[in-house]
């Protein structure tokens, strides 16, 4: 039993705002298209055509994906985002596709690199489509910035690829830059966007693009069986969480900057200079006697929930159910351990 679970962000409980719409889209069920309105409102503050509700992101990308290709086309992705590590098996046999994994500058997939991948590619397999995760989760919510992301389109749009935003996490990079969601995803064809993992909604992901796009998504959606009837249920709380998610999204960026300048206090223990980028922090253990997997063993037999990502390398997220506390006895185990 973890009494401080800072794995993910995506097993948060609804707050009470969340709580309301729930109940109140309950009572109106059939009678108001919370659904329609929630797609309405992210088609404009995305600043794309149409949107498309769907049950998770990883349907929502698996989604573009068939859409943007054809089987037996290649797609280039950073080899560390959730596309290629989490999503590569149902990408590759369902939507018939090569993945073809890049290294990134922090999770990021630079402009000269894809350049050079374009010139590489061969006549047996069309490079059809671009994946970014935008911020990076397991690059400590790495952000790429708006040039580079226009230095990507412009060099996509002479080689007719299009380029899909996987941005789950896309809301924590807006509220931190202070932009609106559509500076981002002006220079992408296709975006995603997670109320799940971002917002606290028990499920529900939005993507977006061009009307002819999303018609054909829609179709996807159900062939996938990812049509919910009572999706206004779930739609309600998401449009409930773009409302007042700011009320404790400001201490969640807080808090991780205070985690991140005391962990890096810590000896042995190395966090990014310009971390963290969002609420995510990912670290390095460098210590003379022991390493990431003994300390994340023992946090968790401390109640302490956190993610491994190598021998040398944890992660963690800070989320709307941490509190100041958890952070004070997180930094009190490392502490502990590291003597």
């Amino acid at each position: 039993m973890y009494t401080i679970n800072m794995s993910t962000d995506a097993f948060t409980a609804m707050d009470k705002y969340q709580l309301s719409a729930l109940l109140q889209a309950n009572e109106s069920l059939g009678k108001y298209n919370f659904t329609q309105q929630l797609e309405q409102t992210m088609a404009a503050q995305l600043g794309k055509e149409k949107a498309l509700f769907v049950p998770t992101g990883y349907m929502g990308n698996l989604i573009a994906v068939i859409v943007h290709c054809n089987r037996g086309d290649t797609v280039l992705v950073e080899r560390n985002s959730h596309i290629a590590r989490i999503q590569h098996a149902a990408i590759s046999s369902i939507a018939g596709v090569t993945l073809h994994c890049l290294a990134g500058k922090q999770g990021m997939i630079q402009h000269d690199t894809i350049e050079q991948q374009i010139l590489a590619a061969t006549k047996y397999s069309a490079l059809r489509l671009v994946c970014l995760e935008n911020p990076h989760h397991y690059s400590g919510g790495s952000i790429l910035s708006l040039d580079e992301l226009h230095n990507i389109r412009v060099l996509l749009e002479r080689k007719n690829i299009a380029l899909h935003m996987d941005g789950a996490r896309l809301f924590h990079a807006s509220f931190v830059q202070k932009l609106p969601l559509n500076q981002f995803a002006e220079s992408v064809d296709s975006v995603m966007v997670n109320f799940n993992k971002s917002y606290n909604a028990p499920l529900g992901a939005i993507i977006a693009g061009p009307a002819i796009f999303i018609d054909q998504a829609r179709k996807w959606r159900k062939m996938l069986g990812g049509t919910i009837h009572k999706s206004d249920l779930m739609a309600a709380t998401c449009l409930a969480a773009l409302h007042h998610a700011g009320e404790w999204m400001a201490d969640n960026h807080r808090m991780t900057e205070w985690l991140a300048q005391h962990l890096r206090q810590l000896p042995g223990i190395e966090v990014n200079e310009n971390s963290p980028f969002t609420n995510i922090i990912t670290l390095r253990v460098r210590h003379h006697r022991t390493n990431a997997v003994r300390l994340y063993e023992q946090l968790g037999c401390n109640g302490v929930k956190i993610n491994l990502l190598n021998e040398h390398t944890l992660h963690m997220v800070v989320h709307r159910e941490i509190q100041e506390s958890h952070l004070e006895r997180l930094i009190f185990l490392f502490a502990e351990i590291l003597k």
